[in-house]
This record gives structure tokens, C-alpha cells and sequence, in this order.
């Protein structure tokens, strides 16, 4: 490959000797420091895979589809022991992924996340839930749908209709 980029900084330069000698050994460097990266990511990958084949501890979690590797890695690093906990609802509250209503400010008796917990789990939580939200058989899209239906039970049958109407009227006034 780094034959190949070799060959077209070459063919395609209209620069001097010294430019191209030049972009030479920036390409080399880049390349050679491109092969390290990839290198240390397999080692990683490898070790994460016998990290996660010898944890007696990550096999529940494993059954999650949405979970690949990389997050089975840092959701039993950040859980720890994951027995201690009896529903998904009781992790991703841990997680600080839980739905509130607001009380109070610009948000009031909107859902929003809690945000306690893990950063790092809340910010890996996130990211699979997004991209798994949407699936039908998404443990993920499933809890949220409950969330949002207890929150707009928590407004009553008026709330959410009071909510849309004042809103509505903004709309039109606007």
C-alpha cells in the first residue's frame, strides 16, 4: 500500500525533487504510525475477548444484542458485580440514564435524564441506546416507551392535552 500512495505522490506532483523527497517521508512516518495504531488495536480487541471469555460475570450481559465487545467491557468494569442488581430498570438508573420530570425551570414537566451515575456509563449507554432505540426488539427502546408512558401518566389525561394546547396557541399566535 505505502508502495502504491508512493507511486501517485510521484505521478501526480508537479513539485520540485526536494517536495516530493519531502512528502516521501511524511507519508512513510504516517503510514508506519498508522500500522502501530492498528497493531495496538488488535492487541486490545484480543485482550478484551479473553477478558470477556474468562468473566463468568459477563455472560447476562452478553445476552443484550445491542452490546458489542467494547461496551461489555466497560459495562462490567464500571457495574462491577451486576448480581447485586434485579432488573435492567435498577442498571440503567445506576447508569443515571432514568427519565425525571422536571419540576421546575424551562423544562418543567418535561422527561429529561437523571444524569447520576457513570459518566462513562451514562455516555456508553447512551450511544448504544441511540443506536438501538428504534429497533423492535431493543431492550432499550422498550424501557424508554415505558418511561415516556409513566411520565405522560404522571401529568394526568389534562396535562399532556394542556401542554399541547398551550403550545398550539403559541403556535397560531406566533
Amino acid at each position: 500500500m505505502l508502495n502504491e500512495l508512493l507511486a501517485l505522490v510521484f505521478l501526480q506532483s508537479v513539485s520540485s525533487g526536494r517536495a516530493i523527497a519531502g512528502r516521501s517521508v511524511s507519508l512513510r512516518i504516517l503510514c508506519d504510525q498508522l500500522e502501530h495504531t492498528r497493531a495496538n488495536l488488535a492487541r486490545l480487541n484480543a485482550e478484551i475477548e479473553q477478558l470477556l471469555n474468562t468473566d463468568p460475570g459477563v455472560k447476562g450481559l452478553q445476552q443484550v444484542p445491542e452490546f458489542g465487545p467494547k461496551t461489555l467491557a466497560v459495562l462490567r468494569a464500571e457495574l462491577g458485580d451486576i448480581q447485586r442488581f434485579s432488573r435492567t430498570d435498577e442498571v440503567i438508573a445506576y447508569g443515571g440514564m432514568d427519565i425525571e420530570i422536571k419540576e421546575s425551570g424551562l423544562w418543567k414537566g418535561k422527561a429529561k435524564l437523571s444524569k447520576r451515575g457513570s459518566g462513562l456509563l451514562r455516555r456508553v449507554l447512551s450511544m448504544t441506546a441511540l443506536r438501538s432505540i428504534h429497533r423492535e426488539d431493543s431492550a432499550f427502546g422498550v424501557y424508554y416507551q415505558r418511561q415516556v408512558a409513566r411520565s405522560q401518566d404522571r401529568l394526568g389525561p389534562h396535562g399532556r392535552h394542556a401542554q399541547d394546547a398551550g403550545s398550539g396557541c403559541s403556535l397560531t399566535h406566533a
